[in-house]
C-alpha cells in the first residue's frame, strides 16, 4: 500500500511539473500575457476534423468566391449536417447569409458560431456587422467593445476593419436616435 501511495505521489508530482513547464512555454515562447495565453489555450476545442464536412466546407469556399451564394449555403449546411459542433461552418455560413441579405439567418448561425467557439473575434465582429445591420445599435457597439477589450489584451486575429465597423454603428446609432426625436 506504502508503495502504491509513493508511485501516486510521484506520478502526480510529475504531472503537476508537466502542467506547469506547458503553461511556461505557452507564456514565454507565444510572447502573450498568461491570462490571454491561459484563455486561448482553453476555448480552443480540439476536434477531429470530419473529412465529408470539411470536402463539404472547401466546396462552399468554391461556391462562395466565385459568388453564387445559395449553392455556398447549401454546402455549408451539409458541412454542418456532418460535424454539427464545427463552429467554423457557421461562421462560413453565415457569411453567404449576409451576401444574400438573409440577416436573420446569418445572425442565428453567428449566435451558433459563437457559442461552440466563445471569444472567437472574427464571429465577434461578424455579431457586431449583423447587429448593425439589424437596426439593433446597442449590442452592435456592446460587441465591437469586446473586441476593443480583446485586442488590449493583445488577442491575435481580430480583424483590421473591426473599428471602422464600430465607428458605423455609432454613427449610425447618433444618427437613428436624432431621427427618431
Amino acid at each position: 500500500l506504502y508503495l502504491l501511495v509513493s508511485i501516486f505521489l510521484l506520478f502526480s508530482f510529475f504531472l503537476l511539473l508537466f502542467f506547469f513547464f506547458s503553461l511556461l512555454f505557452l507564456f514565454v515562447y507565444s510572447y502573450t500575457p498568461l491570462p490571454v495565453a491561459l484563455r486561448r489555450y482553453f476555448n480552443t476545442r480540439h476536434i477531429m476534423v470530419n473529412p465529408q464536412a470539411e470536402a463539404f466546407k472547401q466546396e462552399g469556399n468554391v461556391y462562395y468566391k466565385a459568388g453564387s451564394y445559395k449553392e455556398a449555403i447549401e454546402s455549408y449546411t451539409k458541412a454542418i449536417e456532418a460535424d454539427p459542433e464545427n463552429s467554423i461552418y457557421y461562421g462560413n455560413r453565415s457569411m453567404a447569409y449576409m451576401q444574400t441579405r438573409e440577416y436573420d439567418a446569418a445572425l442565428r448561425d453567428t449566435l451558433e458560431s459563437a457559442r461552440l467557439a466563445p471569444g472567437t473575434p472574427k464571429t465577434l465582429v461578424r455579431l457586431g456587422k449583423l447587429y448593425t445591420s439589424l437596426g439593433r445599435f446597442d449590442e452592435a457597439i456592446s460587441v465591437f467593445s469586446e473586441v476593443s477589450q480583446l485586442e488590449a489584451e493583445g488577442v491575435p486575429g481580430i480583424p483590421a476593419t473591426f473599428k471602422e465597423d464600430l465607428f458605423k454603428a455609432q454613427d449610425m446609432a447618433t444618427n437613428f436616435n436624432r431621427a427618431v426625436k
